[in-house]
């Protein structure tokens, strides 16, 4: 089996995170798609952040439409923040096939940041996905990318190519890593929260059942108007 590993903070999951993800379990093609939401993310810092099994059951509930989509719990089940590498070395004894970590540009850009990043590369193979903002040439400052390799990034930036594979000639045992330029989504988690605050419209932003979960559970309360009384 191929089986692509979708992590993140999920705060909460949208549509985007689904798109994104039958994108590539269709192009590449993955068998399964599993999204593992985190415990304590050590590298975000949110006063809003709801506990790690709110975020679990919001992922469950988005991904029932879809049979080759699971949910694993073995970050939101584990005390301590929730570093990738530790994740990987617990999950791929239990994994009867290849992975591939699924991660955006813009988080791959802090990779020399993670908790033991060259290890990390050798555990499994890597697909970076576009993202906003970030084109992939801005790569070029990562030591681990071959200066040679700039000018074929900047090839999926222009649409050029749609996938660029490599494998880091600096670290021994690396596996592969595609970069993979999906298509353009611009919603984001602090978009959704943001409108869930205001009271404005998630109509297309979340699969219903998150929705009613959210709203059932008070979870991204709304912002008080200016001169409403508090209710006691």
């Amino acid at each position: 089996m191929r089986i692509g590993l979708l992590g993140g903070t999920f705060n909460p999951i949208h549509n985007c995170h689904l798109q994104i993800a039958l994108e590539i379990q269709e192009r590449f093609p993955l068998d399964q798609v599993l999204f593992i939401p985190s415990g304590i993310p050590p590298h975000k810092v949110e006063a809003d952040i709801p506990s790690g099994a709110h975020r679990l059951e919001m992922t469950r509930l988005a991904v029932v439409p879809y049979p080759r989509f699971k949910v694993s719990d073995i970050e939101v089940g584990r005390s301590g923040p929730s570093y990738s590498v530790d994740t990987l070395r617990a999950l791929l004894p239990k994994l009867e096939g290849e992975a591939f970590f699924i991660l955006g540009v813009d988080a791959f850009l802090e990779i020399e940041t993670w908790k033991e990043p060259e290890h990390l590369l050798t555990l499994c193979h890597f697909i970076v996905v576009s993202r906003p903002e970030h084109p992939f040439s801005s790569l070029r400052q990562i030591p681990l990318i071959d200066p040679d390799d700039t000018t074929l990034l900047k090839k999926i930036d222009a649409g050029e190519i749609d996938r660029l594979t490599l494998i880091p000639s600096s670290i021994p045992g690396a596996k592969s890593l595609t970069f993979f330029k999906v298509h353009p989504c611009l919603m984001s988690a602090t978009n959704v929260r943001k409108r869930l605050r205001e009271g404005t419209s998630l109509k297309n932003f979340l699969p219903e059942a998150v929705r009613s979960y959210i709203m059932k559970n008070n979870l991204y309360a709304r912002e008080k108007k200016r001169g409403e009384t508090p209710k006691r």
